[in-house]
């Protein structure tokens, strides 16, 4: 695990210096030091976010690299079925196209929500079915909203 922040960051300017962009820069040294854990091919993924996205200089290619590592370590790990369950107080299905509107689904449940209470697993199959999907699928035209 990493020591102390500043070095992470140190590694960080000594591989952009080395010749990578500064997305790659950043997810290399979060994974050198133990912070994060992924294949090779999530670098290959991070080259095009350097100079801003395609040389841009939009955004910072340092804030892009960080944003991935974020979502890495703490992205989704629910199909999109259960975490619009999750997530939301009413789920609207829609047809394939042209999309209409084929069910409004209000999730009545408390917060915070538990993913093994039944009636959680029941608005998942729910729309799953709704869907024509297991629930592990993401399906294309589903829509959450949650209220404020």
């Amino acid at each position: 695990m990493v020591e102390h922040p500043v070095s992470t960051a140190m590694k960080a300017a000594s591989k952009y210096f080395e010749g990578y962009t500064c997305s790659e820069a950043i997810l290399l040294s979060l994974r050198e030091d133990g912070v994060l854990s992924f294949p090779d091919t999530l670098v290959k993924a991070a080259t095009g976010f350097g100079a801003g996205v395609g040389l841009s200089r939009q955004m910072c290619g340092c804030l892009s690299g960080a944003v991935m590592a974020i979502g890495i370590r703490y992205g989704r790990s629910r199909s999109s079925v259960e975490e619009s369950v999750f997530l939301a107080d009413r789920v609207v299905v829609l047809t394939n196209r042209p999309a209409k509107v084929k069910a409004t689904i209000t999730v009545d449940l408390p917060r915070p929500r538990d993913p093994y209470d039944k009636t959680f697993v029941g608005y998942c199959a729910e729309i799953s079915g709704l869907l024509g999907t297991d629930g592990h699928s993401r399906p294309a035209m589903a829509r959450t909203r949650r209220s404020v």
